[in-house]
């Protein structure tokens, strides 16, 4: 189990310094575009789960109809 994790460190580790390598090289054009994009997908993410987290809560909140009363 242990190696499992040492390796699962070292996989997230190499695509961790792969995705700072590549950020590095992009002109400051592309990371400007790189983050106005991120903030957009991590607005609309965050939206969808406040909209999912309310459903949940909304069912939560209403009786279960699904037992009889007998």
């Amino acid at each position: 189990m242990s190696s499992l994790k040492q390796l699962a460190a070292l996989l997230l580790g190499a695509a961790a310094g792969y995705g700072l390598f590549k950020y590095n090289s992009l002109s400051p054009e592309e990371k400007e575009k790189l983050k106005a994009d991120l903030k957009d997908k991590v607005g609309k993410f965050k939206k969808e789960t406040e909209e999912m987290l309310k459903d949940v809560m909304k069912k939560k909140d209403q009786p279960d109809n699904t037992q009889s009363n007998s």
